[in-house]
C-alpha cells in the first residue's frame, strides 16, 4: 500500500492520499456488503476500486474481513493466491488494520 500510495504522490501532490481514501472507501464498502462481491479464488472475493485500477482481494470472516491483497489490476491475479498468511490484515468496522503512511496517521 504505502509504495502505491507513493507512486501516485509522484505522479500529482496529493493522489496518494486520495488513493488511500479510495482503498478506506473500499474497505468500508466490503464491510456492509461483504458477500456481494465475487468469488474469485476458494473463499476470495474481488473488489474494484472506482477511479483507480486496482483490486481489493478479501475473505470474509465472522467478525469481519480479512483482506488478502490490494493489487494493480494488471497484475497477475496468481500473485494473491501465493502471498504468505502472514501479509493479511484482519478489518472489522471498529480498526482499519492495514498500514497506512505516516503522513495519514496523524
Amino acid at each position: 500500500m504505502a509504495e502505491a500510495r507513493d507512486w501516485h504522490e509522484l505522479q500529482r501532490p496529493g493522489l496518494g492520499d486520495e488513493f488511500i481514501d479510495a482503498v478506506d472507501s473500499a474497505v468500508d464498502s466490503v464491510l456492509g456488503f461483504a458477500a456481494a462481491h465475487p468469488v474469485v479464488y476458494r473463499r476470495s472475493r474481488r473488489f474494484l476500486l472506482p477511479r483507480f485500477p486496482y483490486c481489493l482481494y478479501y475473505r470474509v470472516d465472522d467478525a469481519g474481513i480479512i483482506v488478502v491483497a490490494c493489487l494493480h489490476a494488471v497484475r497477475d491475479p496468481e500473485h494473491h493466491r501465493r502471498r504468505s498468511r502472514a501479509n493479511t490484515r484482519f478489518v472489522t468496522r471498529e480498526r482499519l488494520a492495514y498500514p497506512v503512511s505516516a503522513s495519514r496517521a496523524s
